[in-house]
């Protein structure tokens, strides 16, 4: 199986993709605020149709940035800054926001899965795209619910883990969290690098066709924009949500 070779043209409809997903980011995360600021905190929690809002916009997130992949340059400089902007997320949380602090957050998790590709793009260079796009879904899929000492998926549990995999910090980094452990926003390098890879299997099986090319050139004034600069706004955006939310409580 042939390379797929870096590209330098830029893929404008990949952007507003992307834009689209920081405007739903935004969206949540003030809805989030106000949800701490107001009375009814657990509410926003505990409602399926929040939940399920917050799912798509991390696995639209890490499904892109695997797809993305295929034509990266320097990815372990893009994946160092990005986990550094976690860092900072991070810290800034437990300052301000400290009953919801960030401990490996979706930056968290899209920047190690930038590190890992790197060898893992190597490796499969000579893997059937499609086996391996499939393997790593079912793998996903299959991986869940690891997080919360089982296999499967969702509402359905497979057979549970064993309990001493969930031990510290780290093991919660890998995605398997002590039940002391908390976070804000939290997306371990298991099961999310699965899905991250098949997000990058299953754009290299496609994106060399010509007319896939000419309709990922399409540009979306706007959302390709806030898509070219997303982690800049990422950074940005939370301070003011937090803010705005704040005010909106208080006055009201």
């Amino acid at each position: 199986m042939e390379t797929v070779k870096q590209e330098k043209k830029r893929y404008e409809l990949l952007d507003a993709f992307r834009g689209i997903l920081m405007i739903e980011m935004v969206i949540y995360h003030y809805l989030f605020d106000v949800a701490v600021f107001s009375t009814d905190f657990s509410e926003f929690f505990t409602n399926p149709a929040y939940y399920i809002f917050q799912q798509s916009i991390g696995w639209g997130f890490i499904f892109l940035s695997g797809m993305c992949v295929v034509f990266s340059k320097k990815m372990l400089k893009r994946g160092l800054t990005i986990l550094g902007a976690a860092v900072i997320v991070s810290l800034v949380t437990y300052i301000f926001t400290p009953d919801v602090a960030i401990n490996f957050g979706v930056l968290c998790c899209i920047g190690s899965c930038m590190l890992l590709m790197i060898p893992v793009k190597r490796i499969s260079e000579k893997w059937n795209t499609w086996v391996a796009f499939a393997i790593s879904f079912l793998l996903f899929l299959f991986c869940r619910n690891i997080n919360t000492g089982h296999f499967g998926f969702e509402s359905l549990n497979l057979f549970a883990l064993p309990e001493f995999l969930y031990a510290n910090y780290l093991t919660a980094y890998l995605g398997f969290p002590p039940l002391s452990f908390t976070s804000g926003d939290y997306y371990p390098l298991f099961p999310w690098f699965f899905l991250y890879m098949s997000g990058y299997f299953l754009f290299k099986g496609i994106y060399q066709k010509e007319k896939i090319k000419n309709i990922l050139s399409y540009k979306i004034p706007g959302l390709s924009y806030l898509g070219k600069y997303s982690l800049l706004i990422y950074l940005l955006h939370q301070p003011v949500c937090y803010a705005v939310a704040f005010a909106v409580c208080k006055w009201m």
